[in-house]
Protein backbone atom coordinates (compact mmCIF):
# COMPACT_ATOMS: atom_id res chain seq x y z
CA UNK A 1 0.00 0.00 0.00
CA UNK A 2 2.55 2.53 0.88
CA UNK A 3 4.71 1.92 -2.74
CA UNK A 4 1.03 3.09 -4.31
CA UNK A 5 0.93 5.95 -1.68
CA UNK A 6 4.42 6.76 -2.91
CA UNK A 7 3.89 6.49 -6.95
CA UNK A 8 0.94 8.51 -6.21
CA UNK A 9 2.93 11.56 -4.69
CA UNK A 10 5.93 11.29 -7.23
CA UNK A 11 3.35 11.15 -10.43
CA UNK A 12 1.35 15.00 -9.04
CA UNK A 13 4.61 15.84 -7.68
CA UNK A 14 5.85 15.46 -11.07
CA UNK A 15 2.82 17.43 -12.57
CA UNK A 16 2.69 20.50 -10.28
CA UNK A 17 6.64 20.74 -11.10
CA UNK A 18 5.56 21.02 -14.77
CA UNK A 19 2.34 23.15 -14.09
CA UNK A 20 4.72 25.72 -12.26
CA UNK A 21 7.50 25.38 -15.52
CA UNK A 22 4.55 26.99 -17.37
CA UNK A 23 3.19 29.17 -15.26
CA UNK A 24 6.66 31.02 -14.71
CA UNK A 25 7.24 30.88 -18.74
CA UNK A 26 3.56 32.50 -19.73
CA UNK A 27 4.47 35.09 -16.90
CA UNK A 28 7.86 36.08 -18.18
CA UNK A 29 6.34 36.37 -21.64
CA UNK A 30 3.70 38.45 -20.55
CA UNK A 31 5.93 40.74 -18.20
CA UNK A 32 8.03 40.88 -21.46
CA UNK A 33 5.49 42.63 -23.18
CA UNK A 34 5.66 46.38 -22.72
CA UNK A 35 2.34 47.72 -21.09
CA UNK A 36 0.40 50.16 -23.29
CA UNK A 37 -0.29 53.49 -22.03
CA UNK A 38 -1.33 54.69 -25.18
CA UNK A 39 -5.04 56.43 -26.23
CA UNK A 40 -5.81 53.40 -29.16
CA UNK A 41 -9.30 51.66 -27.94
CA UNK A 42 -7.94 48.07 -29.62
CA UNK A 43 -4.80 48.29 -27.74
CA UNK A 44 -6.37 49.24 -24.74
CA UNK A 45 -8.53 45.80 -24.65
CA UNK A 46 -5.20 43.86 -25.74
CA UNK A 47 -3.40 45.30 -22.77
CA UNK A 48 -6.50 44.68 -20.09
CA UNK A 49 -6.75 41.31 -21.15
CA UNK A 50 -2.80 41.13 -21.07
CA UNK A 51 -2.97 42.20 -17.61
CA UNK A 52 -5.98 40.14 -16.35
CA UNK A 53 -3.70 37.51 -17.64
CA UNK A 54 -0.75 38.46 -15.42
CA UNK A 55 -2.60 38.74 -12.42
CA UNK A 56 -4.57 35.71 -12.64
CA UNK A 57 -1.35 33.33 -13.40
CA UNK A 58 0.38 35.21 -10.53
CA UNK A 59 -2.67 34.91 -7.72
CA UNK A 60 -2.62 30.96 -8.87
CA UNK A 61 1.15 30.38 -8.86
CA UNK A 62 1.37 29.26 -5.03
CA UNK A 63 -1.54 26.94 -5.25
CA UNK A 64 -2.04 26.14 -9.09
CA UNK A 65 -5.16 23.66 -8.50
CA UNK A 66 -6.74 21.56 -5.58
CA UNK A 67 -8.22 18.35 -6.90
CA UNK A 68 -8.20 15.75 -9.57
CA UNK A 69 -11.07 14.42 -11.55
CA UNK A 70 -10.02 11.26 -14.10
CA UNK A 71 -12.50 11.10 -16.56
CA UNK A 72 -13.27 9.14 -19.71
CA UNK A 73 -16.80 10.86 -22.12
CA UNK A 74 -19.02 8.56 -23.80
CA UNK A 75 -17.62 8.09 -26.72
CA UNK A 76 -14.12 9.01 -27.09
CA UNK A 77 -10.97 6.99 -26.32
CA UNK A 78 -8.97 7.29 -23.38
CA UNK A 79 -9.93 9.00 -19.87
CA UNK A 80 -8.57 11.93 -19.32
CA UNK A 81 -7.14 13.67 -15.99
CA UNK A 82 -8.93 17.08 -15.44
CA UNK A 83 -6.88 19.37 -12.95
CA UNK A 84 -9.51 21.60 -10.40
CA UNK A 85 -8.22 25.19 -9.32
CA UNK A 86 -9.53 28.56 -8.66
CA UNK A 87 -8.31 29.92 -11.63
CA UNK A 88 -8.35 27.89 -14.82
CA UNK A 89 -5.34 28.52 -17.66
CA UNK A 90 -4.53 26.56 -21.21
CA UNK A 91 -1.07 25.86 -22.03
CA UNK A 92 0.49 28.33 -24.70
CA UNK A 93 1.07 25.25 -27.29
CA UNK A 94 -1.53 23.23 -26.14
CA UNK A 95 -4.44 21.90 -27.90
CA UNK A 96 -8.18 21.78 -26.20
CA UNK A 97 -6.95 20.19 -23.50
CA UNK A 98 -6.21 22.75 -20.57
CA UNK A 99 -3.63 21.93 -17.50
CA UNK A 100 -5.93 23.47 -15.13
CA UNK A 101 -9.81 24.01 -15.60
CA UNK A 102 -11.89 26.69 -13.54
CA UNK A 103 -13.58 25.38 -10.39
CA UNK A 104 -16.57 26.86 -12.03
CA UNK A 105 -16.53 25.19 -15.12
CA UNK A 106 -19.47 22.85 -15.95
CA UNK A 107 -17.14 19.81 -16.26
CA UNK A 108 -15.54 20.50 -12.75
CA UNK A 109 -18.55 20.08 -11.25
CA UNK A 110 -18.55 16.31 -11.32
CA UNK A 111 -15.65 16.79 -8.72
CA UNK A 112 -18.31 17.40 -5.94
CA UNK A 113 -21.16 16.26 -7.46
CA UNK A 114 -19.38 12.29 -7.99
CA UNK A 115 -19.45 10.52 -4.82
CA UNK A 116 -18.09 6.98 -6.11
CA UNK A 117 -18.66 4.08 -7.88
CA UNK A 118 -18.89 2.58 -11.29
CA UNK A 119 -21.94 3.66 -12.28
CA UNK A 120 -21.92 6.66 -15.39
CA UNK A 121 -21.43 10.13 -14.34
CA UNK A 122 -23.20 13.19 -16.18
CA UNK A 123 -22.67 17.04 -16.22
CA UNK A 124 -24.84 19.81 -17.77
CA UNK A 125 -22.92 21.63 -20.34
CA UNK A 126 -23.94 24.11 -22.78
CA UNK A 127 -24.25 21.54 -25.74
CA UNK A 128 -26.71 19.17 -23.45
CA UNK A 129 -25.52 16.78 -20.78
CA UNK A 130 -22.59 14.82 -20.92
CA UNK A 131 -21.75 11.43 -19.92
CA UNK A 132 -18.94 9.06 -18.98
CA UNK A 133 -17.15 7.38 -16.48
CA UNK A 134 -15.10 8.75 -13.60
CA UNK A 135 -11.50 6.26 -12.91
CA UNK A 136 -10.40 8.27 -10.20
CA UNK A 137 -11.11 11.48 -7.49
CA UNK A 138 -8.10 12.73 -5.97
CA UNK A 139 -7.53 15.58 -3.31
CA UNK A 140 -4.69 17.55 -3.56
CA UNK A 141 -3.24 20.04 -1.05
CA UNK A 142 -0.11 22.21 -2.45
CA UNK A 143 0.97 25.05 0.04
CA UNK A 144 3.82 27.67 -1.73
CA UNK A 145 4.33 25.61 -4.51
CA UNK A 146 4.97 22.47 -2.20
CA UNK A 147 2.87 19.24 -2.63
CA UNK A 148 2.11 18.41 0.87
CA UNK A 149 -0.86 16.39 0.98
CA UNK A 150 -2.61 13.59 -2.06
CA UNK A 151 -5.69 11.89 -0.81
CA UNK A 152 -8.20 9.64 -3.21
CA UNK A 153 -11.58 10.01 -2.30
CA UNK A 154 -12.20 7.40 -5.16
CA UNK A 155 -10.30 5.18 -7.13
CA UNK A 156 -11.38 2.50 -9.62
CA UNK A 157 -8.20 0.58 -9.11
CA UNK A 158 -8.95 0.42 -5.47
CA UNK A 159 -12.45 0.66 -5.12
CA UNK A 160 -12.84 -2.23 -2.48
CA UNK A 161 -10.95 -0.37 -0.26
CA UNK A 162 -12.96 0.69 2.88
CA UNK A 163 -11.03 4.15 3.40
CA UNK A 164 -9.47 6.98 1.35
CA UNK A 165 -5.98 6.55 0.04
CA UNK A 166 -3.67 9.50 1.67
CA UNK A 167 -0.32 10.15 1.98
CA UNK A 168 1.41 12.96 3.87
CA UNK A 169 4.38 14.52 1.45
CA UNK A 170 7.82 14.79 4.23
CA UNK A 171 9.17 18.39 3.04
CA UNK A 172 11.80 19.44 3.76
CA UNK A 173 10.58 22.38 6.01
CA UNK A 174 10.87 21.61 9.65
CA UNK A 175 8.81 23.24 12.33
CA UNK A 176 9.49 23.33 16.12
CA UNK A 177 6.87 21.98 18.60
CA UNK A 178 7.26 24.03 21.42
CA UNK A 179 8.58 22.32 24.48
CA UNK A 180 10.92 19.44 22.51
CA UNK A 181 14.16 20.34 21.71
CA UNK A 182 14.40 18.22 18.35
CA UNK A 183 12.71 19.84 15.42
CA UNK A 184 9.83 17.46 13.38
CA UNK A 185 8.18 18.03 10.10
CA UNK A 186 5.68 20.54 9.63
CA UNK A 187 3.32 17.07 8.17
CA UNK A 188 4.17 15.03 11.39
CA UNK A 189 3.07 18.17 13.17
CA UNK A 190 -0.47 18.44 11.34
CA UNK A 191 -1.00 14.67 12.09
CA UNK A 192 -0.75 15.56 16.06
CA UNK A 193 -2.61 18.19 16.27
CA UNK A 194 -5.50 15.84 14.33
CA UNK A 195 -6.19 14.30 17.70
CA UNK A 196 -8.10 17.11 18.67
CA UNK A 197 -8.91 18.50 22.24
CA UNK A 198 -10.28 16.77 25.59
CA UNK A 199 -14.21 17.45 25.12
CA UNK A 200 -14.27 18.29 29.00
CA UNK A 201 -11.81 21.39 29.11
CA UNK A 202 -10.90 23.13 33.07
CA UNK A 203 -13.58 25.62 34.17
CA UNK A 204 -10.56 28.47 33.91
CA UNK A 205 -9.12 29.96 30.43
CA UNK A 206 -5.51 29.63 32.22
CA UNK A 207 -5.83 26.36 33.53
CA UNK A 208 -6.86 25.59 29.98
CA UNK A 209 -3.82 26.97 28.34
CA UNK A 210 -1.52 25.59 30.94
CA UNK A 211 -3.21 22.10 30.39
CA UNK A 212 -2.67 22.59 26.81
CA UNK A 213 0.96 23.63 26.87
CA UNK A 214 1.80 20.11 29.01
CA UNK A 215 -0.10 17.58 26.64
CA UNK A 216 1.87 19.21 23.54
CA UNK A 217 4.89 19.11 25.17
CA UNK A 218 4.30 15.58 26.25
CA UNK A 219 3.52 14.45 22.77
CA UNK A 220 5.60 16.44 21.01
CA UNK A 221 8.47 14.81 23.13
CA UNK A 222 7.28 11.23 22.29
CA UNK A 223 7.07 11.74 18.49
CA UNK A 224 10.42 13.20 18.03
CA UNK A 225 11.73 10.29 20.80
CA UNK A 226 10.41 7.61 18.24
CA UNK A 227 11.66 9.44 15.39
CA UNK A 228 15.27 9.78 16.36
CA UNK A 229 15.54 6.05 17.84
CA UNK A 230 14.10 4.90 14.17
CA UNK A 231 16.70 6.68 12.16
Amino acid sequence: MSESFQSAYQEEESRLNEVIVEIDRQLERLRGIPVYTGHDFTEQVLEAGREEKRQALAKSLPEPYFGRLDFQENGTGAKKPLYIGKIGFDKADAGDHPMVIDWRAPVASLFYSFTGGTDPASFEAPEGIIEGLVYLKRNVVIRKQILERVSDTYNGKAADLPYPMSFWSTVSVRTRITGCGISCPRSKRSRIKSSGRPRTPPSSSKGWREAEKRRWRCIGWLICSTSTRSR
